[in-house]
């Protein structure tokens, strides 16, 4: 993966290394062996490695330089030859996201040329704004691990690897299969089997680019397309500002314009007089589109005054810190909600959660737990009891990862899902009980068991395998998730994401009565967007939920069986995340 520092700077000449020292975590640690591990001992370690990487590094300097520069020039022969000479990111929906995608490859120093007109390249015709990268240039092996779609590991790797599964052992791949930009985005990329010429300019590394708003001043008030990463900053800006902003759950035709389901709709009489000028200046800062509308004749879908529209209130959002929380899911969540999208959030430590008074919050967020502690083991009876009631008050509760296993927990039963066991292969699958699972029942029967042949070694495997345990653990996987677009969670979702699973944790769906599987893994044959997936967790998975959403009293429940911010650049599941809170606390209807 391209995504540390240990592999970053090998695809562009530079050596990679990472030097790590076994951390001492205190002044002096006593090892398993005996041994003494000093916090000085450590530091030392660091300093030596440090002086004899200068030192080497200077005694080979024309090497080092040599090698770096021939390095790149091959790396732009072989992009002239390659089977992918370019990349296409034409203008869509999301345009927001293809110019984020656009400038920060720019920022790593990958050249990118703008379309100042319409052409065609591997016949196909490409509107002016298209975003062309060909992949003739020093950063070609950069720009080809970006921007695949899949980046295939050695056979004799994977051969390997399978080979220690079937017999329990754990796998040896390193953090995660598949990284692919545009995916992770979910922007379109095409490619082309030659270099595209034409008339462009040179794309800047700027990732928000200013917004505008069309047709005047809105007498009536003005309409923002829902959907993308700066009308959800708008939205939020605009709350924190005092606007009053409403929002439809379907979509309508005005002024033979389809705006899609989610759509902002800010009154002109519901706010200040200062209206225009505060809406330009959010435009222009978030990035978003913004049209206005002298009158709110809709030809079709809900009016601006429905049942269907709903109005926003600023939510108060607080977020699950310290144990059992894991501290990368829990700082992913709060930089995505925080830095990307300006809404401020509360930390609370998970033990406060047995005896406080959330009536202030709206909003309350559960990020994946650790390795050693669960979310039961830590709020107990009373905990739970304290958060059902805060749910049916009309809090909007929110699961990520393995926090569900909390919340499905039939003890604690906030959400009717439950985590899955990996489904018996082979002669057992019908539920015919093997000669172990007999030996158990029969166990303070008899001190022996029925006598059996095992003919082959797939029968030797089918009566070694466990009677019942988890699927085995994904090290990180792009599979797709189709998105249910008549609930308000899926309100200007893309109809299909691009979700990274990882882990072992497999839900059942919903069931109708309990609530709405708002996305659902794809069929097992349409399930793999990229990486590398284990045969029967690609089987158990299809048409599993990645985001559900069950009522509860006055409030609401939502679980993401996988986490939506890993590493916060999964940026094509943000529209869904952000609605869950922002949507799902104006569905809510807290008692006042």
């Amino acid at each position: 993966s391209p995504g540390y520092g240990a592999s970053w700077p090998s695809y562009f000449g530079s050596i990679a290394m990472t030097y790590e020292q076994a951390s001492a975590r205190g002044l002096v640690v006593r090892q398993y062996d005996g041994n003494d591990l000093t916090y000085p001992y450590a530091i030392r370690n660091h300093f030596v490695t440090s002086l004899a990487t200068a030192e080497v590094t200077a005694a080979n300097r024309e090497k080092f330089l040599s090698d770096f520069y021939d390095y790149q020039l091959s790396a732009i022969e072989q992009g002239e030859k390659d089977s992918i000479r370019s990349y296409l990111l034409p203008t869509q929906t999301d345009q927001a996201a293809v110019n984020k995608l656009a400038g920060l490859l720019v920022s790593q120093g990958v050249e990118v040329g703008r379309a100042s007109a319409s052409f065609d390249a591997c016949g196909t015709s490409y509107t002016a704004g298209t975003y062309v990268i060909n992949t003739g240039q020093q950063s070609k092996r950069f720009i080809r691990t970006l921007m695949d779609v899949y980046v295939p590991m050695d056979d004799s790797f994977l051969a390997e690897q399978e080979r220690r599964r079937a017999k329990n052992l754990p796998d040896e791949i390193y953090d995660v299969t598949a990284w692919s930009l545009p995916l992770m985005m979910n922007v379109q990329v095409d490619t082309c089997n030659r270099s595209v010429n034409g008339q462009f300019t040179a794309a800047g590394p700027n990732l928000v680019q200013p917004g505008t708003v069309s047709r005047g001043n809105g007498t009536v008030g003005y309409l923002v397309p829902w959907g993308a990463a700066p009308a959800i900053r708008l939205l939020v800006n605009a709350m924190r500002q005092g606007l009053t902003v409403k929002s439809s759950d379907l979509a309508f035709t005005h002024n033979g314009e389809r705006y899609s389901a989610g759509t902002l709709i800010i009154d002109a009489a519901d706010n200040p007089a200062a209206l225009p000028d505060i809406i330009n200046g959010l435009a222009e800062t978030t990035g978003a589109s913004v049209t206005s509308v002298d009158d709110s004749w809709v030809t079709d879908g809900p009016n601006f005054g429905s049942s269907n529209v709903v109005r926003f209130n600023q939510p108060r959002v607080a977020i699950v810190w310290d144990e059992p929380t894991s501290p990368y899911s829990a700082g992913n969540t709060r930089f995505v909600i925080e830095r990307q999208f300006d809404l401020p959030v509360t930390a609370i430590r998970t033990a406060q959660l047995i005896n406080s008074d959330l009536s202030r919050y709206q909003v309350l967020i559960l990020p994946q737990s650790g390795r050693h502690q669960g979310y039961t083991d830590v709020l107990g009876k009373k905990g739970t009891a304290n958060l059902k009631n805060w749910v049916k008050k009309g809090g909007v509760l929110i699961g990520i990862g393995n926090a569900n296993r909390y919340l499905a927990d039939p003890n604690v039963d906030f959400l009717s899902i439950r985590r899955e066991n990996a489904v018996i292969e082979g002669d057992r699958k019908d539920g015919t009980q093997s000669a172990n699972g007999k030996a158990a029942e029969e166990k303070n029967k008899d001190l022996t068991v029925e006598g059996s042949y095992l003919s082959d070694q797939s029968a030797y495997q089918a009566s070694i395998a466990p009677e019942k345990d988890s699927p085995d653990p994904v090290a990180g996987v792009l599979i797709r998730a189709d998105v249910d677009p008549d609930h308000w969670l899926g309100a200007g979702v893309a109809s299909t994401l691009n979700v990274l699973a990882g882990g072992s944790d497999i839900y059942t769906p919903l069931k109708l009565d309990k609530g709405v599987n708002v996305a659902v893994f794809r069929a097992e044959d349409d399930l793999l967007a990229s990486g590398y997936l284990w045969e029967q967790n690609r089987k158990q998975l299809a048409y599993k939920p990645f985001v559900v959403a069950q009522p509860s009293g006055k409030g609401y429940v939502i679980g993401f069986t996988q986490d939506p911010n890993v590493r916060a650049y999964l940026d094509g599941l943000n529209t869904i995340f952000m609605n869950a809170i922002l949507r799902g606390s104006a569905h809510a209807r807290p008692v006042r």
